[in-house]
């Protein structure tokens, strides 16, 4: 294995991209969020890239747009939810765990399942549109499902 350099936080989180790639994102000891890739077909890694930010959970990651676009979201050390497609970090609502990000069925468009433990202990969710130009995630509409739940990872 490629010596790729830097330490994680905790563990990475690991998505699977097609048949042979597969991709690592982890939160770095400087608290910014980190990314390499690896092919199997070739046997190579990518360089590890530093996406920024500053975060206090693993990550979670789901591939859209048939497996071209990566959807990543993370507990800031702010207390809200971070999410990132193409270029930059942006804010989605404030959260109190680590999130947990699905893709919903195979119609078109894409729709992604966002989940939560919010400040009140219960679980909060959104569904996130992927197509059609749309790259930001804000202003989504969340919903409680409920709950009482405790989580370590805020430490707001």
């Amino acid at each position: 294995m490629a010596n790729l350099g830097g330490s994680f936080q905790g563990e990475p989180v690991v998505i699977s991209v097609g048949t042979n790639r597969i991709h690592f994102f982890g939160i770095g000891q400087d608290g910014a969020m980190h990314h390499f890739g690896f092919n199997s077909d070739t046997q190579k890694y990518t360089e590890l890239v530093n996406l920024g930010g500053s975060f206090q959970s693993v990550a979670s990651a789901v591939a859209t747009s048939n497996n071209t676009r990566l959807d990543v979201v993370a507990l800031g050390t702010n207390g809200n939810l971070h999410h990132r497609a193409l270029s930059e970090w942006e804010d989605l609502v404030v959260g109190w765990s680590a999130p947990i990000s699905v893709k919903l069925g195979k119609n078109l468009p894409e729709r992604v399942g966002i989940y939560v433990v919010g400040f009140d202990g219960r679980i909060y969710q959104t569904v996130a549109t992927v197509g059609e130009g749309r790259v930001s995630w804000r202003n989504l509409t969340w919903t409680s499902m409920g709950g009482d739940i405790t989580t370590a990872f805020y430490r707001g």
